[in-house]
């Protein structure tokens, strides 16, 4: 089974919208390294809680990889529209905190 579509079997059931999935291959001569592009809703499946989920993904990969005698590697792009949420910063100031 080729790499593109082993990433794609293990990402797809984590997806609400598995139709934007998209993953590109580029072979050189560091190895595979595989893109993965999917909706600004999904990215947070797909990273998951402290990037647990990506990081799981990548262990998968890399042993599918080392039985095909090949270094693999998965880059998330971020999708086009996507807004990184920033934690509000708290200024103390004197006694009272300014959130």
């Amino acid at each position: 089974m080729p790499l593109e579509d082993y990433l794609r079997a293990v990402v797809t059931p984590l997806l609400n919208n598995p139709s934007q999935l998209e993953i590109t291959k580029t072979v050189d001569e560091m190895g595979c390294l595989l893109c993965m592009t999917v909706s600004k809703y999904d990215m947070g499946f797909i990273i998951g809680k402290d990037g647990e989920t990506s990081k799981a993904v990548r262990h998968l990969l890399k042993l599918v990889g080392l039985k095909q005698k090949a270094r693999v590697s998965i880059k998330i792009l971020e999708p086009e529209g996507s807004e990184h949420y920033q934690r509000p910063k708290i200024i103390q100031s004197g006694r009272d905190l300014i959130i």
